[in-house]
């Protein structure tokens, strides 16, 4: 196993982890008691930022993930929600190094959403 199949592995054990709600979304803060300004999503200011819209809901997450089948070649991901996300990543039936590369690219896409989440967000206390 070299590097780059070793980073696919350890992205992919934290895949789950996301599943527990315990992601620092707007709404979860909130519900946890502690303060936020809004908890409207604000990358699209449209929409209660959860988990599910985050990632799959939000207009810039549904415009990135209709862009994938288009990158692998592959056929259109109809992913509403978390739930369905694992779902098709479990059910994916490819050789393994196929289905790596696969998972990188939705793990990227995953955080390349976080991470433009909190640009957006983080913008504001700049």
């Amino acid at each position: 196993m070299d590097n780059n199949e070793c980073n696919v592995a350890a992205q992919h054990s934290r895949i789950p982890y996301l599943s527990l709600n315990s992601l620092h979304v707007r709404w979860n803060l909130s519900a946890k008691g502690i303060d936020v300004s809004s908890i409207v999503c604000p990358s699209c200011n449209n929409g209660v930022e959860t988990k599910d819209h985050l990632f799959f809901e939000c207009e810039v997450a549904r415009d990135l993930w209709h862009k994938i089948p288009v990158w692998l070649d592959c056929g259109m991901l109809n992913l509403s929600s978390w739930d369905s996300f694992m779902a098709w990543l479990e059910g994916i039936r490819l050789r393994p190094l196929s289905k790596d590369r696969i998972i990188a690219v939705t793990v990227t896409c995953l955080w390349t959403l976080w991470r433009f989440r909190n640009g957006v967000s983080l913008r504001f206390f700049l």
